[in-house]
């Protein structure tokens, strides 16, 4: 199991690399097929995210949140500023989802709500540079962070 989620974090790896390769030399276009790919891998990850965690210990959250804002870059660079948005938008409900989803571990949980705040932030500059009006749907309040009982982090999983 190890290795089947190390290879697909590989593969994550692959296409970012590719997608990266073509964005620094203002291929956009070209770029964003291998973005969504990546950003497919990390959906696949994301399926089996405790686990995940605790075989093989890969950033799955954050390798999702990056391939959704690689996809609203180059979408931002070809100045088509609302499929940007969708996948702002996207990390932002798939990170809300996941901080209150029964389904996935306190650890997930608290991992999602820490980065639903850095995700809503990248969210608002967006807005503000696009001068675009934010989504009144963002849920702004209540995000408190809890504390993670020491059983509950990753560290604490037996291999």
């Amino acid at each position: 199991m190890r290795k089947r989620f190390l290879q697909q974090e590989d593969t994550w790896k692959t296409h970012t690399d590719a997608g990266n390769r073509l964005c620094q030399l203002h291929r956009y276009p070209e770029g964003i097929p291998y973005y969504e790919q990546a950003l497919a891998t990390a959906e696949t990850l994301l399926t089996e995210i405790d686990t995940v965690y605790q075989v093989a210990e890969i950033p799955v959250i954050e390798l999702y949140i990056i391939s959704c804002n690689n996809i609203a870059y180059c979408y931002w660079e070809l100045n088509d500023l609302e499929s940007s948005e969708s996948y702002f938008l996207q990390s932002l409900e798939k990170m809300e989802a996941l901080s209150k989803s029964k389904q996935v571990s306190q650890y997930v949980q608290h991992k999602a709500l820490r980065e639903l705040t850095r995700v809503a932030v990248a969210y608002l500059d967006f807005c503000k540079k696009s001068g675009r009006p934010c989504c009144t749907a963002l849920p702004l309040a209540g995000w408190g962070l809890p504390d993670i009982p020491p059983s509950h982090h990753p560290s604490s999983f037996k291999s």
